[in-house]
């Protein structure tokens, strides 16, 4: 199975020998960069994490500046971005659905610390060599206990 780093790497190669859009040979040697510069072959977990992390901090961004009509490109710009890298996301990866059926089959004592549950749920998930986003996990189990209240 091709790793997701290699995958990053062959659609950067494939942009850049069809003339592909900038904006996107940009985004992938950010990301590249980003998941490179601690750790010359970092996992597919650690890639995962850039990205969502990436694409988090772009979402903050778009609405801090909603509302604000000169700022309209700078929005359109990290929702853009956003399309690009999610883009990059597995289908292989699990996504809050699964995450929250994996949680519910656990048996977990919901009462308890929720850092200690998400650290809980973090171990069981990789243990299952599945691909998921860490952040998942715990918006996966905010949801949960907000309905258990």
């Amino acid at each position: 199975m091709i790793g997701l780093l290699e995958d990053i790497k062959s659609k950067l190669k494939h942009l850049m020998k069809n003339n592909g859009s900038t904006e996107e040979k940009s985004l992938l040697r950010f990301v590249l960069g980003e998941v490179t510069r601690k750790k010359p072959d970092p996992s597919d977990m650690e890639i995962l994490a850039c990205i969502a992390k990436t694409i988090k901090t772009n979402s903050d961004v778009a609405s801090k500046l909603e509302g604000d009509e000169s700022r309209q490109h700078n929005i359109d710009q990290c929702n853009k971005e956003n399309v690009i890298l999610k883009s990059l996301i597995p289908s292989r990866a699990l996504n809050k659905e699964n995450i929250k059926s994996i949680i519910y089959s656990l048996d977990l004592d919901l009462s308890s610390n929720p850092g200690k549950l998400t650290g809980i749920i973090i171990g069981k998930l990789k243990s299952t060599n599945e691909l998921f986003i860490q952040s998942d996990v715990s918006d996966c189990l905010s949801e949960i206990l907000s309905t258990q209240q």
